[in-house]
């Protein structure tokens, strides 16, 4: 619980970040115009870069601790006490890059994945806008969960 409120806030907030970079790299100045499915997935790919830089350091110590729960359950010792003996441990070794390393292996699993969430999301946003007849802007939290 502790990586998933904070990882689907940056991905939301990558999302209209991406958003805002293709609507300006696109000169749409205009909110109300409707990005394509592919400008949605840009952005899309767009929002794993802010998720990553917040989540890969807890992602690299989980990988570690899960690891290292391997080991103990064959008999072997515990190197880490927990979460933030590891990120201490990690930093004291190898500094920041210690901590972000796995970076780049992320965010090759980021990006396709961020392109085909908010695709996907958006897609069914759109679907079930049109299916009521209304604007996808328009909908509620209920109308998009049902």
């Amino acid at each position: 619980m502790t990586g998933v409120i904070p990882n689907f806030a940056m991905a939301f907030w990558g999302f209209d970040a991406g958003k805002s970079l293709v609507r300006f790299s696109h000169d749409i100045p205009d909110a109300s115009v409707p990005l394509s499915m592919t400008q949605i997935s840009i952005a899309g790919g767009i929002s794993a870069l802010p998720q990553t830089v917040v989540m890969a350091p807890s992602e690299r110590i989980k990988c570690l601790l899960q690891v290292q729960a391997n080991v103990v359950e064959r008999g072997g010792t515990a190197e880490y006490a927990g979460m933030v003996d590891c990120a201490r441990r990690l930093y004291a070794t190898g500094g920041i890059r210690s901590i972000y390393r796995g970076t780049c292996a992320t965010l090759l699993r980021d990006v396709p994945g961020n392109i085909a969430y908010f695709g996907t999301y958006e897609y069914v946003r759109r679907t079930v806008a049109a299916a009521q007849g209304r604007d996808s802007a328009e909908l509620s939290f209920g109308a998009i969960i049902v």
